[in-house]
C-alpha cells in the first residue's frame, strides 16, 4: 500500500467516525487547487466537479474578505441553504496551508455540536498532515 493511499484511509476513516458521531450527511479534504484528498460521499457524487467547487467557494469568498477587511484571513465560510426542516448547512473551513475541510449537515442540528466534533477531527486530520508533511498528496500538489 503506498503512503497516498495510507494516507487517504486514515483521513476517510476519521471522516466516517466523524458522521457517526453528528449527523454529517457528507464530508471530503480537498487542496485550494479543487483537488480531493479523502472524502465521505455518497456514491453518486461527482468528486472531481464538487473538489472544484468548494476549491472556488473559499477562493471567493477570501477574496470577497481581502476587499472588505484586509490583512484578516478567511478561516471559515458556513452557507445554510433551504428551510427547516429539510434546510442544510454547509461548513468550509481552511484547516492546514493549502487544505480545506467541507461537511454538509441537516440544519436543525446542533450546531454547537457539530463545530465541537468538527474541531476534533480538524486537530486529528492536520496531525495527519504533519507528520507526512513532506508526502506528495497529489502529482500537482506538495504540502
Amino acid at each position: 500500500m503506498s503512503e497516498l493511499s495510507e494516507i487517504e484511509k486514515i483521513i476517510s476513516s476519521r471522516l466516517a467516525e466523524l458522521k457517526k458521531s453528528v449527523p454529517v450527511w457528507a464530508s471530503i479534504v480537498v487542496t485550494e487547487d479543487g483537488l480531493p484528498i479523502a472524502y465521505d460521499l455518497a456514491e453518486h457524487t461527482d468528486l472531481t466537479t464538487i473538489s472544484a467547487i468548494i476549491s472556488s467557494v473559499v477562493s471567493i469568498a477570501e477574496r470577497g474578505v481581502q476587499e472588505l477587511v484586509p490583512d484578516q484571513p478567511l478561516n471559515q465560510v458556513i452557507l445554510k441553504i433551504g428551510d427547516d426542516p429539510t434546510g442544510q448547512t454547509i461548513i468550509m473551513e481552511k484547516i492546514w496551508e493549502n487544505v480545506i475541510i467541507f461537511v454538509i449537515f441537516p440544519t436543525v442540528s446542533n450546531l454547537g455540536l457539530v463545530l465541537l466534533e468538527l474541531e476534533n477531527a480538524i486537530r486529528d486530520i492536520i496531525e495527519v498532515i504533519k507528520s507526512n508533511v513532506d508526502v506528495k498528496l497529489h502529482p500537482e500538489t506538495v504540502l
